[in-house]
C-alpha cells in the first residue's frame, strides 16, 4: 500500500473539520517568526506553504511521491520530501493509510504515473525515429579517436586521416548529403579512398597513366604510391 504522510501539527491550527477540500486554510503570520522555516530557502518555503495547501485537500494524509506533489503543488523545481521528513517538516504516516471513500487519491495518482509514462514513451519513439532518419552532417561532427584508428587499421598515417576527415565534411556539405551514420560513412570514405589510391599506384607501377613522370622501381604498390608523391613534390 502507499506510503503517506502529514503535515506536523498542521491539524490544530486548522478548523474545518472533517470537510474535505476546503477553499481556505489559515496561515498565521507568526510563520515569519518560525526559525526552521526561517532558514530555508526560498524554493522550500514555497513547497511548504503549498503541501500544507495539498493537506487540506487529501485530509492531511498525503501520498508520499515526490513527482506525484510536485505535480500536484505546480512545482517548477523538483521537491524533496525526504529532506522535510528529516526536518520534521512532515511526517510518515506508520500506520496503513486510510483512502479516501472514492478512491480519489489512488486514481490520481496512477493518473499522474500513467501520463509520466506515456511522455516518456512518446519522447523515446520520437528520438528513436528521428535517429532511423538520413541526417545531415552536425555543425559539430569532429574527428574522433575512434575514426582515427580505423583510418591507422586501413594503411593510413594521422596526417592523411585529417585531410581524408577535411575532405568529407567538406563534401558533404557542399552536396548537402544525408547519412544514417556519419562515423561510419567516413570509414566508408576512407575505406573508398585507399582503394582508389591502391589502384592509381599499381598503375604508376606498371606504367599505364599518362601522368607517370618516372617509373618507380619499387615492387610495393604502397611504397610505390608513397615514391610517387615525394616524387610530385619535388622531393625525389
Amino acid at each position: 500500500m502507499q506510503r503517506t504522510f502529514k503535515v506536523k501539527g498542521f491539524s490544530k491550527f486548522q478548523h474545518y473539520g472533517d470537510k474535505r477540500n476546503p477553499p481556505w486554510i489559515k496561515l498565521y503570520n507568526s510563520t515569519l517568526e518560525d526559525y526552521e522555516i526561517a532558514k530555508l530557502d526560498d524554493v522550500k518555503k514555497a513547497h511548504l506553504f503549498a503541501i500544507w495547501l495539498l493537506a487540506s485537500r487529501y485530509q492531511d494524509d498525503i501520498p508520499l511521491d515526490d513527482k506525484f506533489v510536485a505535480n500536484k503543488i505546480n512545482a517548477t523545481e523538483p521537491v524533496d520530501l525526504d529532506f522535510f521528513v528529516k526536518s520534521e517538516f512532515i511526517l510518515i504516516n506508520q500506520s496503513c493509510s486510510k483512502m479516501l471513500a472514492d478512491g480519489y487519491q489512488d486514481a490520481m495518482l496512477e493518473e499522474s504515473r500513467v501520463e509520466e509514462s506515456r511522455v516518456d514513451k512518446s519522447r523515446e519513439k520520437e528520438k528513436n525515429k528521428k535517429e532511423k532518419r538520413p541526417q545531415k552532417i552536425p555543425d559539430n561532427f569532429e574527428l574522433e579517436q575512434q575514426s582515427i584508428d580505423a583510418g591507422l587499421k586501413i594503411g593510413f598515417n594521422e596526417k592523411e586521416i585529417k585531410s581524408l576527415f577535411d575532405d568529407f565534411v567538406n563534401h558533404a556539405h557542399q552536396k548537402n548529403r544525408k547519412q544514417l551514420n556519419w562515423k561510419l560513412a567516413f570509414t566508408q570514405w576512407m575505406n573508398t579512398s585507399y582503394s582508389f589510391q591502391k589502384v592509381q599506384a599499381m598503375r604508376k607501377l606498371n606504367g599505364n597513366t599518362k601522368n607517370d613522370k618516372v617509373r618507380t622501381g619499387s615492387t610495393n604498390w604502397y611504397t610505390a604510391f608513397k615514391e610517387l608523391e615525394a616524387e610530385d613534390r619535388g622531393e625525389i
